[in-house]
């Protein structure tokens, strides 16, 4: 631990003496996290846990316009992008075809054509591009910003949970999605409705 920096102030001085418990209490509840973190992934990865697990903590959806299309029958389409975030905590393969902890996040982009006529008026729309899910992040868990980690805090009983379920009941799958009871809409996850096995 590097060494605190004396303040000069009077005024600081008062204060950070008051901050003192504050700050020792987070930064000794950060490092609980972080080895329980390491505990975690040490379990697993002393069982041999088989499967890849992908536990969603939360989905996103957000449209934006595309460029338009060419011509058909003279009506000019509009392409329209659906953008699916989902970000994750997942157990499987990382670097080195090794077993880790890490949190990723999943892009998948839809492309729909959507149609007007002459006067401006929709007449038609078609789903011409269905993406799957892409990996756009990765990073090991216990390498994760230590605000990301405080947020999940509460998250890793419940993917505990899911491993041992997916070890008693469901033993034979290398791949299995499940979703963290905080989770929000949409219900699903493009992971799990398109599959994303790597």
């Amino acid at each position: 631990m590097k060494q605190k920096l004396p303040f000069n102030s009077p005024a600081l001085q008062q204060i950070d003496s008051e901050a003192e418990d504050i700050i020792s209490s987070r930064l000794t509840h950060l490092d609980q996290l972080r080895d329980d973190i390491r505990a975690l992934e040490e379990r697993l990865k002393s069982a041999s846990i088989p499967f890849t697990l992908v536990y969603v903590l939360s989905s996103e959806e957000s449209s934006y316009e595309g460029v338009a299309g060419l011509d058909y029958e003279g009506i000019t389409p509009l392409t329209v992008v659906t953008e699916y975030k989902d970000s994750c905590i997942v157990w499987g393969k990382g670097e080195h075809d090794e077993y880790r902890l890490s949190h990723q996040i999943f892009i998948t982009k839809d492309e729909t054509d959507h149609y007007y006529d002459q006067k401006g008026i929709k007449v038609n729309e078609k789903l011409c591009n269905a993406g799957n899910p892409v990996l756009s992040f990765s990073k090991p868990l216990l390498e994760t910003k230590s605000q990301f980690r405080l947020q999940i805090e509460n998250e890793l009983p419940h993917f505990y949970s899911r491993i041992v379920t997916a070890l008693k009941v469901l033993p034979n799958e290398d791949f299995l999605v499940f979703y963290s009871p905080n989770k929000t809409s949409p219900n699903f996850s493009m992971i799990e409705l398109r599959g994303s096995k790597k």
